[in-house]
């Protein structure tokens, strides 16, 4: 159970990241 928790943290963790990722990718895009 605890290795599924951990697993559990990482997906949320990489799915933040990616989002921050994304975001600020698209603000560059705006500002160019």
């Amino acid at each position: 159970m605890g290795s599924y928790r951990r697993h559990r943290i990482l997906i949320t963790t990489t799915r933040i990241w990616f989002r921050r990722i994304t975001i600020s990718y698209k603000f560059k895009i705006i500002d160019k």
